[in-house]
């Protein structure tokens, strides 16, 4: 935040960008999660844990694959394989019980 003459505080425009996009996506969250406990009931904790351990995994291929060759297309197939993994889930998990 930067101060004008009258010290008045103001946002930049990346600033704002980065306060809008957060706050979008932290709602996003909060709203998915409260859908997810509705759908997986008493599950829903075991469910928590699958989807953090899934997500842990996926953001590691990349990692994996740069540490083993130093190949920016093996890469970029990589971080390709891990969006087609997310998008298999999102399609497999049913919208409504």
């Amino acid at each position: 935040m930067t101060k004008t003459s009258s010290n008045t505080p103001r946002i930049s425009l990346p600033g704002s960008v980065a306060l809008g996009t957060g706050v979008m996506i932290g709602a996003g969250i909060f709203a998915l999660i409260g859908q997810v406990a509705g759908l997986a009931g008493a599950w829903f904790p075991l469910s928590l844990l699958v989807g953090g351990v899934v997500a842990a995994l996926i953001i590691l291929i990349p990692f994996t694959i740069v540490k083993v060759r130093d190949d920016p297309i093996a890469v970029a197939a990589a971080v390709a394989i891990a969006g087609v993994i997310v998008i298999a889930q999102t399609v497999a998990v049913p919208a409504s019980a």
